[in-house]
């Protein structure tokens, strides 16, 4: 198990696909604290009550206090209002 804080995202459009960026520090793990392991970060986006697309931000190998930044894309995005989840992740 492991809990990460994220403290920045956005989600910027970059037509026709979406960047979603975001910014945290891993804050707990069930491993050693020393011990360094990737974290995933999985999102969800939503137009309305509706899955558009859902992953996972995979960061580097990183220990407990260590912070992390990184993003993925979104392809064929069409216009419209979105939101975006975090999942397992505290704000």
């Amino acid at each position: 198990k492991v809990w990460t804080k994220i403290k920045y995202w956005s989600f910027a459009i970059n037509d026709p696909s979406v960047q979603i960026y975001v910014k945290g520090v891993k804050t707990y793990s069930d491993q050693y604290a020393d011990i360094s392991d990737r974290v995933w970060v999985p999102w969800k986006v939503y137009k309305g009550n509706t899955v558009v697309d859902s992953g996972s931000i995979i960061t580097s190998d990183i220990s407990v206090g260590e912070g992390f930044v990184n993003y993925t894309y979104i392809d064929n995005v069409k216009p419209g209002k979105y939101n975006v989840k975090f999942l397992n992740h505290i704000y």
